[in-house]
């Protein structure tokens, strides 16, 4: 099995520990590089590419839940691998955002969770109406396999939709969306499955995630942030006027939402 892409940064002073920064669907670890100032001084900061994204390989695998397994799998050796320097973080974006929740759980090494534009079950069900309908989903997918460059250029509409600043955001995204051939088409299906087989919305946490919205996003609906308020063990903090891609154009502030957060842990 291949190893991951990973650009390790080290903190400019005494690190509190290492964040492990997981990236969405369709982007790679550059998404997160605006950030990266506003964390490295005081963290060892790992950006990570998942199977078949940016610079790491693709898996060789015949379905989601084969590529999930095996992604996890590559991602606890991350995990295990930043413990041995003190505490680790995850911080996720949508798909990364449900992979940290996951690795919470599996590694009692992990402190806290932070994910951006992330929702407990990425399609709606009967006990979780608050998601993407599970019929858009089909669509989406169904469109990726017959007519993956037309469906990317879709995609990329929906990251910005409804944002303030959505002009200049999608000026900013072909920098952090991830180079796509033929040749990774089935790799980024089963990825993009996989959102469907994490589902957070019974699990128990017990140590702290807190969970970044934003109220014009048009993947992850903000009217899950009610829902949550009956998951006392998650925390749910909210950005106005912002998209699924926000955190591209206010990487200052997502950066002092998770440090505060970090800080209280």
């Amino acid at each position: 099995m291949s190893q991951l892409f990973v650009k390790k940064i080290a903190a400019t002073q005494s690190a509190r520990g290492t964040l492990l920064l997981l990236h969405g669907w369709g982007f790679d670890h550059r998404c997160w590089l605006p950030l990266v100032p506003y964390l490295h001084r005081e963290y060892n900061v790992w950006l990570l590419d998942l199977p078949g994204f940016g610079a790491s390989a693709r898996l060789n695998v015949d379905s989601a839940e084969a590529w999930l397994a095996q992604t996890l799998l590559l991602l606890d050796w991350q995990v295990e691998a930043a413990a041995n320097n003190g505490p680790v973080y995850l911080l996720g974006w949508s798909l990364g955002g449900q992979l940290a929740m996951r690795l919470l759980q599996r590694h009692p090494s992990v402190k806290a969770a932070m994910c951006v534009a992330t929702n407990l079950q990425f399609c709606a069900n009967a006990a979780w109406p608050s998601a993407m309908p599970a019929e858009h989903f089909s669509e989406f997918l169904q469109s990726f396999l017959s007519a993956p460059d037309k469906t990317l250029n879709t995609f990329s509409r929906l990251v910005a939709a409804g944002d303030a600043e959505a002009l200049t955001l999608r000026k900013l995204l072909p920098g952090a969306l991830s180079r796509f051939d033929s040749q990774l088409r089935l790799n980024w299906y089963f990825a993009l499955q996989s959102l469907q087989l994490l589902d957070h919305t019974q699990a128990e946490f017990d140590r702290p995630v807190l969970l970044l919205l934003s109220d014009q996003d048009a993947l992850v609906p903000i009217a899950m942030a009610q829902a949550l308020a009956d998951k006392s063990t998650l925390r749910c903090a909210r950005l106005t006027q912002a998209s699924h891609g926000h955190l591209l154009i206010q990487p200052a502030w997502v950066a002092k939402a998770l440090k505060s957060f970090l800080h209280d842990c």
